[in-house]
């Protein structure tokens, strides 16, 4: 379902389905971090809720944070403010991590994947491994609201060593 009107990137509060349909699958993104099997088949056959929160800071940084629940219970937080700021953290199951977020006008968006489907402002988060054996990964995704199906979707631009992959996901407005 698209998004009311009054939504916004920026404003992204509500609670949105992951819509498998419309989206790649992501079990090879998976594997390059490292995820187990196991783990990558509980997620593809899980159902996925985000429930996204916004709030502005005393500082004036907004932040996006969002809980992901999966079908069976598995719930998880990610903060994400869009200071452009690098943080550090562990990730669980995908170690340590590099992240950086912000807001941008499209056209800044260097990357025609990235960048397809948007226009004015988008969610920029950018990330990477930290000391995994072998080749780090990085993924570059942007966030927006999509033109054409007025849906939040998720490009994402990821790459490990030689590998590359593009993977879109698109999630259903709910609540």
């Amino acid at each position: 379902m698209s998004v009311p009107s009054g939504i916004s990137i920026r404003k992204l509060d509500g609670t949105y389905e992951f819509n498998k349909k419309e989206s790649d699958g992501d079990d090879k993104m998976l594997e390059l971090q490292g995820i187990g099997w196991i783990m990558r088949q509980a997620v593809k056959h899980s159902g996925v809720t985000l429930n996204v929160h916004t709030k502005v800071d005393e500082k004036g940084v907004t932040h996006v944070d969002i809980e992901t629940i999966a079908s069976g219970g598995y719930k998880h937080w990610e903060y994400r403010p869009a200071d452009g700021e690098p943080r550090e953290f562990e990730e669980g199951a995908y170690g340590t991590i590099k992240l950086r977020s912000r807001f941008v006008d499209v056209s800044e968006v260097q990357n025609e994947f990235l960048s397809k489907g948007f226009s004015g402002e988008v969610f920029n988060t950018y990330s990477e491994s930290v000391g995994l054996k072998g080749d780090q990964w990085k993924a570059n995704q942007v966030w927006g609201i999509d033109n054409d199906t007025k849906k939040y979707t998720r490009h994402i631009h990821f790459q490990r060593g030689p590998e590359v992959l593009k993977i879109t996901k698109v999630y259903d407005f709910k609540a």
